[in-house]
C-alpha cells in the first residue's frame, strides 16, 4: 500500500499537517520479515516505531511464572503502529512481536524522528499528540477486553 494512505489508515497522521506527513515519509524505511521471524524482542531497548504495511504479526508476552512460556496478547494487521510505548518513554519493549507470515513494515528510526522533532517543536508536539491518541485507543480496547472477560 502507498505509505501516505497507510499512514492515514494508522491514524498516526491525525492532527498532522501535509508537511508533517512528508517528514514521516522521508524517514520511513521498508523492512521485510519472514514468517516466524522476531521483529521486536521483549525487553530490548530499541525505540523505533513500526507501521505494518503487509502481513500480520502476533504480540506475545513472557509468562512471569514460567520464562519458557509466552502468551499471545493480540494480532495486528496492516495499518497498525508498533513500538509507541518505548518510543515515548525509552523503557524496554513490553512485548515480543513475531511475523505470522511474510510481513513488510515501515520503520521510523528513533534518532532520525527525534532529531526532526527537536528541529521543529510544533511537529514534535503534533506527532506526540497523535501517538498519544493511538496509545489511548489501544488502552481503551484493552480495558473493554478485560471488562468482557470479567463478565464471563
Amino acid at each position: 500500500m502507498e505509505l501516505h494512505l497507510l499512514l492515514q489508515r494508522s491514524k498516526l497522521t491525525n492532527g498532522l499537517t501535509e508537511e508533517d506527513v512528508e517528514k514521516l515519509i522521508s524517514i520511513a524505511e521498508m523492512c521485510e520479515f519472514s514468517e516466524g521471524e522476531t521483529i521486536i524482542s521483549e525487553t530490548s531497548r530499541a525505540r523505533d516505531l513500526f507501521l505494518i504495511d503487509h502481513g500480520s504479526v502476533s504480540i506475545t508476552m513472557s509468562n512471569p511464572i514460567d520464562d519458557d512460556k509466552s502468551e499471545m496478547m493480540d494480532k495486528f494487521h496492516p495499518g497498525k503502529i508498533l513500538g509507541e510505548i518505548s518510543f515515548i518513554d525509552g523503557s524496554p519493549r513490553s512485548a515480543t512481536v513475531i511475523a505470522d507470515d511474510p510481513t513488510k513494515l515501515y520503520i521510523f528510526n528513533y534518532e532520525k524522528l527525534s532529531s526532526e522533532m527537536e528541529k521543529d517543536k510544533e511537529f514534535g508536539y503534533r506527532l506526540l499528540r497523535s501517538i498519544a491518541c493511538v496509545l489511548t485507543e489501544k488502552v481503551r480496547n484493552t480495558n473493554l477486553a478485560w471488562r468482557n472477560l470479567m463478565m464471563c
